[in-house]
């Protein structure tokens, strides 16, 4: 069944300037008449053509040419685009859709629940074949610049003897030709400062170990499995990834609140990321498992590294802990971002017993 005529009441506007009349669209079977109070003028009815219709916003039909006509008559134009006598797309599903209540909150849920889904699994996802990616001479500068900041936080040069060094180093490069052949890995040595005991992995394969992490190993063994750790987060290239992705989180802000400058700021920022060493718990365990394997190829028990872990932790227990939670007995872990340490040591035990 067609729909024989209909009685629009909106505002017409020619085009050439931008002045808008009231008027009255009129269509029938045969054709289309326009009437602004003033003139009136026949359209045939393909010169019509409805836009879709968006919530309850004004409607735009355009006249080929000679303008365009909006109204807010929306039901009888719904109804001539359906029948077939003005063309357009009858988009009523979407308007349908929009009107209730339930479909916008499942809407939302979706957009909530797919944005989490990019966070949790395709940011890191994307950030490590960016990172993987990357040339030797990028993860080079952006070292020198995640130096100078960690530089003001150490405690400058180191105070062990160079043979002490030497030794030391010997030993850690020999492990990283065989487990990393090609990587460009160093190894420095520096007073803790206000890291204390601790040891860092720059993207360049520049790590750091500072004098009272040597002091706290009661052998050479568990500063192997540490090193072992840091070099899984250089071949692993978490650094990097750990700045790509707050690099997109960043950009993704800024183009959703408009500023501008936060984007240009990533890059200054991202020397405080790497020497905040925030590395995501997936990271810390992916290292770990770096560090079990090369361990266990060297024929070294993995008792050192968790033995090492524990200390390690008691240090910064006693570095950080507070005098309330002395009391409570309430502790934070070593590093927030780290996994618990319990946890860690527990998936190096299993992974023995399953041997």
């Amino acid at each position: 069944m067609r729909q024989s005529a209909a009685r629009l009441t909106g505002a017409y506007s020619d085009g050439q300037s931008s002045q808008s009349l009231s008027a009255v669209l009129l269509v029938d079977a045969t054709g289309a008449r326009l009437d602004t109070g003033e003139r009136q003028i026949i359209f045939a009815l393909e010169d019509l053509a409805a836009e879709s219709r968006i919530g309850n916003t004004p409607r735009v039909i355009r006249l080929n040419g000679s303008g365009r006509f909006v109204t807010r008559d929306h039901d009888q134009l719904d109804g001539l685009v359906t029948s077939g006598v003005v063309m357009g797309e009858n988009k009523g599903w979407i308007h349908r859709l929009e009107s209730h209540w339930h479909t916008v909150l499942l809407s939302i849920f979706g957009l909530i629940l797919g944005a989490s889904a990019a966070f949790v699994w395709g940011i890191p996802a994307v950030a490590k074949v960016a990172a993987m990616a990357l040339p030797h001479d990028t993860t080079a500068a952006v070292s020198r610049l995640s130096l100078d900041a960690v530089e003001q936080i150490l405690g400058g040069d180191s105070a062990l003897d160079a043979e002490r060094q030497d030794e030391l180093r010997a030993r850690f490069l020999e492990s990283a030709d065989t487990h990393a052949p090609g990587l460009p890995v160093q190894v420095e040595f520096r007073d803790g400062g206000l890291l204390g005991a601790n040891a860092l992995a720059l993207p360049d394969g520049t790590i750091i170990f500072t004098d009272e992490l040597v002091a706290l190993a009661e052998n050479d063994n568990e500063l192997a499995g540490v090193f072992a750790h840091e070099l899984g987060h250089v071949v692993h290239r978490h650094s990097l990834r750990q700045i790509i992705q707050g690099s997109i989180i960043s950009i993704a802000a800024a183009v959703y609140f408009g500023d501008a400058t936060a984007g240009a700021s990533i890059l200054a920022a991202a020397p405080v990321w790497l020497a905040d060493m925030a590395y995501s718990r997936d990271l810390e365990l992916e290292a770990d498992d770096y560090a079990y394997e090369v361990m266990t190829s060297e024929g070294l028990a993995p008792h050192h590294f968790s033995s090492m872990l524990e200390r390690l932790t008691a240090a910064h227990y006693n570095e950080v802990e507070t005098e309330t939670e002395k009391e409570s007995g309430e502790r934070k872990d070593y590093f927030s971002s780290h996994p618990a340490t319990s946890e860690r040591i527990a998936r190096f035990e299993a992974r023995e017993r399953q041997k």
